[in-house]
């Protein structure tokens, strides 16, 4: 994987995507799930990910997740189960870490114990932090080229 601007889409709820609530550009401003903008571009639904370190099968690859937007990092702090996902100007790392040849990835916290997941296909949901479970396709994200 190359640094770039990419929409992240969870796998369960296919048209929903990564954005800050409302624009926010304020720290704790919620990381939620959104129907995907498809009129033009949406900066708030739209992500550099930043590639600091990769294994050599690009199984795991650690990156920071900065929004266009509004050049906040996506961060989790503290990472407990059930904590939200939100904006801050903390850089934060993630490790992405593949699922499967579909492109398929868990964005697990830099602790590494906890992963991203979309509870819910209703806009405005908030992201939140779970124990992870391969079964489970909400917790199962594609990062496409924006």
């Amino acid at each position: 994987m190359l640094n770039g601007t990419r929409k992240i889409f969870n796998v369960m709820y296919s048209n929903q995507v990564i954005d800050l609530k409302n624009g926010g550009s304020a720290d704790g401003t919620p990381v939620v799930g959104y129907a995907n903008y498809t009129q033009g571009v949406n900066e708030h639904q739209s992500w550099f990910v930043q590639v600091l370190e990769m294994d050599a099968q690009g199984n795991n690859i650690t990156v920071r997740l900065t929004n266009n937007g509004t050049g906040t990092y996506m961060r989790a702090e503290p990472e407990t189960l059930g904590s939200g996902v939100f904006g801050s100007h903390v850089a934060t790392k993630w490790t992405l870490v593949k699922q499967n040849n579909m492109g398929q990835y868990m964005i697990q916290g830099q602790e590494g114990e906890l992963v991203c997941t979309l509870v819910s296909d209703v806009s405005m949901t908030q992201i939140t932090l779970a124990v992870p479970n391969d079964s489970d396709n909400r917790q199962l994200w594609v990062l496409v080229d924006n």
